[in-house]
């Protein structure tokens, strides 16, 4: 009788364009309503995070150009300030969401990203997990004058929004955060 089945749900997910497996998943649905529409619901939720680290990060392009790296009152790590040349170079606009890591992560055999929610940055990758990672999109970690390129400018702001101290408008700190904005 029809009351006696059970069911199973087997995704897989392939790219067009090279054939290869992406991601492999499957549950058990079980065979009462309520359990296939739980079950079917967090498979649902998981489909809906692939799609979501399969999508394209628009990438910016910063111009090539001089400016002054490091810093005076900083750690010693950070001084002195000294003219860097960077030629041009793409920064993706946003961080790697954890969805995007974590199914990296399953093809790969690597750890996946620390916690949080699909759509939030990626946390608790090594740098060479991080520059294999980039590697695999076609890509590459900035270098350091990249990153502070990118922060600061040409024009040699403190902070990405200028020289003005940090408000809880265009940083976090201070803790009373719920965590990081998704990407």
């Amino acid at each position: 009788s029809g009351r006696n089945r059970k069911y199973h749900l087997n995704l897989k997910v392939i790219s067009v364009s090279t054939n290869e497996v992406l991601w492999t998943d499957s549950d058990s649905l079980g065979g009462s309503d309520g359990h296939i529409a739980q079950r079917a619901t967090a498979m649902a939720r998981r489909v809906a995070n692939i799609a979501f680290a399969l999508s394209p990060i628009e990438m910016i392009l910063h111009v090539a150009g001089e400016f002054v790296m490091g810093s005076t009152s900083g750690t010693p790590d950070e001084t002195p300030e000294h003219a860097v040349h960077v030629n041009a170079f793409y920064l993706d606009r946003t961080e790697v969401s954890k969805a995007a890591f974590d199914l990296y992560a399953h093809r790969h055999s690597v750890p996946t990203a620390g916690k949080g929610a699909p759509d939030e940055p990626a946390t608790m990758v090594s740098w060479s997990t991080a520059d294999d990672y980039c590697r695999s999109r076609g890509k590459r970690l900035p270098t350091e004058a990249e990153w502070e390129y990118a922060a600061r400018g040409s024009e040699g702001r403190i902070y990405p929004w200028g020289d003005s101290d940090p408000t809880r408008i265009n940083a976090r700190f201070g803790g009373g955060h719920r965590g990081p904005d998704a990407v």
